[in-house]
């Protein structure tokens, strides 16, 4: 073989070598994946969680809450927090323009898109949030908050199994959850999520209004 083509093959095995990976670099890399993979999986898991939904949701209507809270002070008026099982919203509105303007849809069938409707509530506050079919909601009174409030079962287990969260006598009526007053606080009570048999409990501080997570009364063990 001549010198010159010698050199060229040499030179060929050469830059082979160097852009091949060997074994040990290899094995590296799949240890590094494997690392990745274990420490990643159960943090995806934990985003679809009941408790990680449950957490989500449950920040949106504390900011719900802290906002109509608000607007009662500033405009001095009282809001209501509504819980609409047919659309599964939760409804913060002007409590007498509210109550007033639904007196006319006795069947409780509300056109939010009629004319009536919308120069009503054209300056009146009135905000929703919705929720997925997988999220129920329930509201409850201030007598069945529990006292002292336990940290630890802030998550608590759904146990009413042969019960719909959203059965009542009417099932298309809208229901008051609680009201905020135009000094800054309400007449107590507050709002359940649950979602896969975990629920989470929010209320309305008697006295200041702020939102607050509590446990009620007659709740499952987490």
């Amino acid at each position: 073989m001549p010198k010159d083509q010698s050199i060229q093959v040499s030179s060929f095995r050469f830059q082979v070598s160097k852009q091949a990976f060997t074994l040990v670099e290899l094995i590296v890399v799949l240890a590094i994946i494997a690392v990745l993979v274990t420490v990643s999986v159960p943090a995806i898991a934990s985003f679809s969680s009941p408790k990680e939904t449950l957490r989500k949701e449950g920040r949106r209507v504390m900011r719900l809450m802290s906002e109509a809270r608000q607007v009662a002070m500033s405009r001095k008026v009282r809001i209501d927090v509504r819980i609409d099982p047919v659309m599964n919203e939760i409804r913060a509105v002007e409590s007498q323009a509210y109550r007033s303007i639904i007196a006319n849809y006795p069947d409780g069938l509300i056109d939010r898109e009629d004319e009536e409707w919308l120069l009503a509530m054209s300056n009146r506050f009135e905000k929703v949030i919705a929720f997925s079919d997988e999220i129920m909601l329930e509201g409850f009174s201030i007598d069945e908050i529990q006292a002292p409030f336990n940290e630890d079962d802030v998550f608590q287990r759904e146990e009413r199994e042969d019960e719909d969260y959203r059965t009542t006598e009417d099932p298309e009526a809208e229901t008051v959850a609680f009201t905020f007053t135009h000094f800054g606080g309400s007449d107590g009570g507050g709002i359940s999520l649950a979602f896969k048999e975990t629920r989470l409990d929010i209320a309305a501080d008697i006295l200041t209004g702020r939102p607050k997570l509590v446990n009620r009364i007659g709740s499952g063990e987490q």
